[in-house]
């Protein structure tokens, strides 16, 4: 009986860990939109995510694999929700859910763009956070192929430019109505690619 509670007890902590882990990603945002790059120390990481001190170093080891496996999540969910590449296929659905994230996931947007620039000033991220734009641009490829222009990364980089300045204008100047209409018309630019594809 003993060596079940242990058990029982052991993967509680691990659960216990665990759900520590993703507290910690999903806080990172919100304290660097809050406090920037200065504010994120670990005690203040810490009491946003509910967590003891300790468990930062356990899951992480260091600041900079916090902070890249922060990016690497927040980029994820920014893929998956803003439907670069929609469900149905349909070129009518290519970002829909930009806006809406935006509005929902505000600080997680703001963290990526934060993060760019702490790049720039630091080496150890540059490489990383390079990784995350290629996966973007990786992304949107696929999405162009699903609509009919194939092996066109130029395009693709252009496309991601368009969108992660779209996304910052959002943020800065809150005009829902003029994003989507920007949208709809880089939506445009891909239909007329893709008709151009089909002559050739």
């Amino acid at each position: 009986m003993p060596a079940r509670s242990s058990s029982v007890a052991e993967q509680s902590g691990r659960a216990t860990k665990r759900a520590g882990y993703w507290a910690l990603l999903r806080a990172v945002p919100r304290t660097v939109a809050r406090s920037g790059f200065r504010g994120l120390t670990y005690r203040a990481l810490a009491k946003e995510a509910g967590v003891t001190y300790g468990l930062i170093s356990y899951h992480f080891g260091s600041r900079e694999a916090l902070i890249e496996d922060a990016a690497r999540f927040a980029a994820e969910e920014a893929i998956s929700k803003s439907e670069l590449v929609p469900r149905s296929g349909e070129l009518d659905d290519f970002a829909r859910g930009l806006t809406k994230l935006i509005e929902e996931d505000r600080e997680a947007q703001i963290f990526q763009f934060d993060l760019a620039t702490e790049a720039l000033r630091n080496e150890k991220l540059l490489e990383p956070i390079a990784d995350l734009y290629r996966n973007y641009v990786t992304t949107i490829e696929e999405a162009l192929h699903e609509f009919g222009v194939e092996d066109d990364p130029a395009l693709a980089r252009v496309i991601f430019g368009a969108i992660d300045g779209l996304t910052l204008q959002r943020l800065i100047l809150g005009e829902e109505a003029e994003i989507e209409e920007s949208m709809a018309a880089l939506r445009r630019v891909i239909r007329l690619a893709a008709t151009a594809r089909q002559r050739d």
